[in-house]
Order: C-alpha cells, then structure tokens, then sequence
C-alpha cells in the first residue's frame, strides 16, 4: 500500500492506517516504538511502547506534524 493510500484511509478515520502512519514516520528517525491507535468514544488514543527511554517531546512533536 502506498503512503498516499494510507494517507486517504488515515483521514477517513483508519486506526490501522493512523498507525502504520505514525510507526513510519518514527521509524525513519530512527525511534524505535510501537504505537497503536484506538477511537474510544470521539477520541483518538495513541498508545506508545518502547523497550527503552526515548525522547518523549520530540516523539509527541512528531506525532502532532504528522496528524497535521
């Protein structure tokens, strides 16, 4: 699937695409988590694990630029 495929399906609300979205974007800076993303209500829940500390502002600045 192509990014802009993902793209389309992130902003009509896929969770699975939101996340491989976000996961990418991370990964090519070389942070290494697991993000999973759920609609609970009328929110969107990102949920990130990492198996070591990382920077948390810049993962949240990243996370911002890429939903934007």
């Amino acid at each position: 699937m192509t990014e802009s495929n993902l793209v389309l399906l992130a902003k009509q609300g896929d969770v699975f695409a939101i996340a491989s979205l976000l996961n990418s974007t991370l990964q090519s800076k070389a942070i290494n988590v697991q993000i999973q993303v759920e609609i609970k209500d009328t929110c969107l829940q990102i949920t990130i694990e990492s198996l070591q500390a990382t920077n948390q502002q810049l993962i949240s600045y990243l996370i911002k630029k890429t939903l934007t």
